[in-house]
């Protein structure tokens, strides 16, 4: 796009992409550049025209099938596996986990769409960003307090586990105890317990 053209969209995109990038790298395991994060959320069709999927049934298929594209795209291609101090001891299937692949599509969302001028529907459903403080601090929060303190278990097991580590299965277990938690409530609402601005 011309830089003389620079839309609104354009400058939303931009900064989801910077913004979703450096959090989905914070990774010890799987280090990337912006441009590199640009790039992959590219390959799987984002775009400053990309619209969100408009049912839940359709984000949840969209979501795994796109954390299974990066995954793949990151396994085959050497250049997308970076560096990180694991360097030699995981494939790069296992830097470039499920929880990376999702962390960065979720934090491209969360920047570009969950704003107070949003109508969309599709944000009551959209995932938030899972990270260790988000984890660490329901956890801390549920297990002083009776009405969650059934959650607290599952925080710690998925804490102790590591969100760049999560392959598939842990994933989707911390977005359905997620949806338990929050009831009707839109998923962004647990980010409540997000301790990112106090750390």
């Amino acid at each position: 796009m011309s830089k003389d053209k620079y839309t609104i969209e354009e400058h939303q995109h931009r900064l989801a992409c910077w913004a979703a990038s450096r959090s989905a790298a914070a990774s010890p395991y799987c280090r990337f550049s912006v441009e590199t994060g640009n790039n992959l959320l590219k390959d799987i069709g984002i775009s400053e025209d990309w619209a969100l999927p408009a049912t839940v049934e359709e984000f949840e298929k969209w979501h795994e099938d796109s954390c299974k594209k990066l995954m793949d795209i990151a396994q085959k291609n050497e250049e997308y596996v970076f560096s990180g101090k694991a360097k030699t001891e995981k494939q790069p299937k296992e830097r470039f986990a499920y929880g990376v692949a999702a962390k960065l599509i979720n934090c491209y969302i969360k920047v570009r769409f969950v704003h107070p001028s949003s109508k969309r529907a599709s944000l009551v459903f959209i995932h938030p960003p899972i990270d260790r403080l988000l984890l660490s601090g329901l956890y801390d929060h549920d297990k002083k307090c009776a009405e969650v303190k059934e959650f607290a278990p599952k925080w710690k097991k998925y804490l102790d586990i590591g969100w760049s580590n999560f392959q598939e299965e842990a994933y989707k277990a911390v977005i359905d105890a997620v949806k338990s938690r929050v009831g009707e409530k839109p998923l962004w609402t647990i980010e409540r317990y997000w301790e990112g601005m106090q750390k």
